[in-house]
């Protein structure tokens, strides 16, 4: 089969994000996507967190999984890993699966998923790299 597409690399630095590709070496917070569908696949909010996320698309768009992991956040004071964690799990219940990549303002990650496996990686200046199949 044909290699898959070129996914965007999302990068955070201090309370912005932006958006690359994956031939981009950055030394700040590095996600890839393959669905970068604002809300959806993809969402950044100050002060609050930058979420990436992939998954069965359908699922992801019709419950603003990335916008929804920052809004519980900000309105129902939860961490970040039990924001992501809790979406995550609750779309594997409907029978959608994923998972996502988030960061928030003090630079702790959150890396859940829902599927047998998904390759994702982290590092900031609070942590080592940290790479993850399973």
């Amino acid at each position: 089969p044909p290699p898959p597409p070129p996914t965007p690399l999302f990068f955070f630095n201090h309370n912005k994000a932006y958006e690359n590709r994956l031939s981009l070496v950055c030394s700040e917070m590095c996600i890839s996507d393959s669905s970068p569908i604002i809300g959806s696949g993809t969402w950044a909010q100050n002060g609050v967190c930058g979420v990436s996320s992939t998954g069965h698309g359908e699922y992801f768009i019709k419950y603003q999984v990335a916008r929804e992991v920052c809004i519980r956040m900000e309105y129902l004071n939860q961490s970040l890993s039990e924001s992501s964690s809790s979406i995550i799990n609750e779309l594997a219940d409907i029978g959608g699966s994923g998972g996502l990549i988030a960061i928030d303002s003090k630079g702790n990650i959150s890396t859940p998923i829902n599927t047998k496996g998904m390759i994702r990686g982290s590092q900031t200046n609070k942590m080592e790299l940290s790479s993850e199949i399973y």
